[in-house]
């Protein structure tokens, strides 16, 4: 990533990859959700190719790519949201977008288009984070932004 977007996330994002289980327990995909295998990948280094070939649910995407991503439908995207990159496996889903927009405008959105979208708020922060549920599957958005840069939209599923 380059230095336009808050060091934070960025790390937080890697964090997130890097560690699906991060304390939860195995929760089948059985959600009847999209599959994400038409996402298409960056080629990435050797050990990373190496990890993917063992791998095969894990999809990644960069800022090429993931405009092609196969974002579960009820996982409501900001409307002016460009999107950066992603990571997914069947339990995990983790996409980071930016907009120019006022974080302002995106956490009224979120705060709208989760309950539209089937999500049941358990918690908003007013840094800029939310924690939704439905069913089994857990969402957390964070909204996060610097004076005179874009903010950045993290989203993570896990099932």
């Amino acid at each position: 990533m380059n230095d336009r977007h808050p060091l934070v996330l960025s790390a937080l994002l890697v964090f997130l990859t890097l560690y699906p289980g991060c304390g939860k327990s195995e929760v089948s995909n059985d959600m009847g959700d999209p599959p994400l295998a038409n996402a298409s990948l960056d080629s990435g280094t050797e050990s990373d190719l190496a990890e993917k070939q063992s791998d095969p649910s894990k999809t990644e995407w960069n800022r090429e790519t993931a405009a092609e991503a196969d974002i579960p439908n009820d996982i409501p995207v900001y409307t002016n949201a460009i999107p950066l990159d992603g990571s997914a496996t069947d339990r995990l889903f983790v996409f980071h977008w930016e907009t120019k927009d006022p974080k302002s405008d995106v956490m009224d959105f979120y705060r709208k288009q989760l309950p539209d979208a089937g999500w049941n708020i358990l918690s908003e922060e007013a840094f800029g984070s939310f924690k939704a549920s439905q069913g089994d599957r857990e969402l957390d958005v964070w909204i996060g932004s610097e004076p005179n840069k874009p903010v950045s939209i993290l989203v993570r599923l896990s099932r």
